[in-house]
């Protein structure tokens, strides 16, 4: 029998498009500050865990509005784990030809919780940074939920359990193993992927976490000083989008250009040598010529 979970009235009478859904970075970070309940369903989710295994989840990085306004603010959300683990969360909508390189980063720098002059190994906790992206991080290996660790290239032996990092495609949920399925991954999915209040409705009467991740949308988008934060974002996110495009096909351009040069090169280079050879079989014609007549003349 399917859990019927009551909402509020204002999310239960919301309909039509969801001006800022869970796919925005900053509305993902506003929520999961607000929703504990929420925040724990989605690591139990993503780390495959009972909810009874979650005894305590501690927002790392909290931010304000003010925050907010900062032009460079990072918006991941990082937490800490039953004392023991960090997880760095990070929503990455729109594709970014170095993500590689920065989800790299945020690994390390999470992974470095330790500080001060004398370095205490023993504090450093297992910490794993979790990419959740819209589109296949590897076009050749498209995957639903991906998780990567450092490796031995020859033996495949694994150099520490400790360090890792996973991926999430949102759009991907048809690839779901019965892993992923039986964590309720594919429903988060459709979770972050709701574009109407009727379908995040439908979805929130199914799961307590869900529900309490809902009423934080609706109250969300209910703010105006919280939506006109998101509009700056979603703003500033067209922009950049727009720039790393425009980046691409410059690049694009450029490379196109270079092939035409080099396929140009290469005719001179051909032209030239059938140039040089002509010139060398009319010397050694000349040569032969001249060699002739010296032999009539004697």
């Amino acid at each position: 029998m399917t859990t019927r979970i009551k909402l509020s009235r204002p999310l239960a009478e919301a309909s039509g498009p969801v001006e800022n859904t869970l796919k925005n970075d900053m509305m993902f970070h506003m929520v999961m500050a607000r929703t504990s309940k929420g925040l724990k369903g989605l690591i139990c989710a993503l780390k495959g865990l009972r909810e009874k295994d979650v005894r305590n989840v501690v927002l790392l990085n909290p931010i304000s509005y003010g925050d907010y306004l900062q032009k460079e603010i990072i918006v991941d959300t990082l937490v800490e784990l039953n004392n023991n683990e960090i997880l760095n969360i990070e929503l990455q909508v729109r594709k970014d030809p170095d993500w590689i390189k920065r989800s790299l980063l945020y690994l390390c720098r999470a992974y470095d919780n330790i500080r001060g002059e004398q370095k205490d190994f023993d504090r450093l906790k297992p910490t794993t940074h979790i990419g959740i992206l819209d589109h296949d991080l590897f076009q050749e290996y498209p995957e639903f939920y991906a998780k990567y660790l450092l490796t031995n290239v020859k033996n495949g032996n694994v150099y520490t359990s400790i360090f890792g990092m996973n991926v999430l495609s949102l759009g991907r949920t048809e690839l779901a193993t019965e892993e992923d399925k039986a964590n309720k991954l594919d429903y988060w999915a459709e979770v972050f992927r709701a574009e109407t209040w009727e379908d995040l409705r439908r979805l929130a009467a199914q799961n307590r976490s869900v529900a309490e991740v809902a009423e934080a949308i609706y109250q969300v988008n209910a703010d105006e000083s919280a939506r006109s934060i998101l509009r700056a974002r979603r703003k500033y996110e067209e922009v950049y989008t727009s720039a790393i495009n425009g980046r691409a096909r410059a690049e694009a351009r450029l490379a196109e250009a270079k092939k035409e040069l080099k396929t140009a090169k290469a005719e001179r280079d051909a032209v030239v040598a059938e140039r040089d050879a002509a010139q060398q079989a009319l010397v050694e014609a000349r040569a032969e010529i001249e060699r002739l007549r010296a032999r009539n003349r004697e």
